[in-house]
């Protein structure tokens, strides 16, 4: 089985970081990788990939990206979806994989928390991996590929530009999953506003109160209350009065 991570041993013999442009198949052996992780999905095609930690088992597409913590047990492999069998073609993933040495960036990640508390979990190692996507300008995919490209070839000075690039696409990704957090988080919560004033259109006549909707959304009153002052101005209580007035 071709493995994905690299041993500190040849790390070391690099400088602390590898880089390269490799490709998974239908192997879904365990692996564990002693270092610090990063994972590009570069090309899919037919196929798309799998990633398996713990109970967790997520899709990959191109442009998929994932940030793994060292020591971290996963299965990283190619899934076939195609309905024409005949038409599968080359059943592997192609890759950008990056693994490099925790005091290999000129900056510890675990000073980051503060720039990104959604994350900060993930920088101090509680939790084994973040996955998200790239922008719609490839911004990561480009920097991958000058990376990958000056380390491959050997080009003059490439230990200076590639310990520049790397800890760019780092904070990049974390200001991608966080921009991407945030915007599902508001998404949910427009929702849930959109579904209470149409809960309350329909009960118009009855008494609906905070804590019976905070149930229903499975939130607590407090946030509930946070919302509707967020998204409409009022509290729960004076937004459910001016529909009623309207009404």
């Amino acid at each position: 089985m071709y493995k994905l991570y690299y041993d500190t041993e040849l790390l070391q013999k690099h400088g602390g970081m590898f880089v390269e442009h490799t490709s998974v198949e239908a192997d879904k052996e365990l692996q564990t990788n002693p270092n610090i992780m990063l994972i590009y999905i570069a090309h899919a095609s037919q196929h798309h990939g799998k990633f398996e930690c713990g109970s967790d088992s997520i899709e990959l597409f191109d442009n998929d990206i994932l940030l793994i913590n060292p020591n971290t047990e996963f299965k990283l492999y190619s899934f076939n979806f195609a309905k024409d069998k005949k038409a599968k073609g080359d059943n592997a993933v192609g890759i950008y994989s990056c693994s490099f040495l925790p005091d290999y960036l000129p900056l510890k990640l675990s000073k980051l928390k503060n720039d990104f508390p959604d994350i900060s979990d993930f920088l101090i190692g509680k939790i084994p991996y973040i996955y998200t996507h790239d922008t719609n300008e490839l911004f990561i995919r480009n920097m991958m590929v000058r990376v990958i490209d000056d380390f491959a070839y050997n080009q003059p000075a490439f230990e200076y530009t590639v310990k520049y690039f790397l800890p760019v696409i780092i904070i990049n990704i974390f200001r991608i999953y966080s921009a991407s957090k945030n915007m599902s988080i508001a998404a949910n919560s427009n929702m849930i506003i959109g579904q209470i004033e149409n809960y309350i259109q329909k009960n118009i006549h009855s008494k609906v109160s905070l804590s019976e909707l905070a149930k229903i959304h499975n939130i607590t009153p407090r946030h509930l209350c946070r919302l509707f002052k967020k998204h409409t101005g009022m509290t729960f209580t004076e937004f459910a009065n001016r529909m009623r007035q309207k009404n």
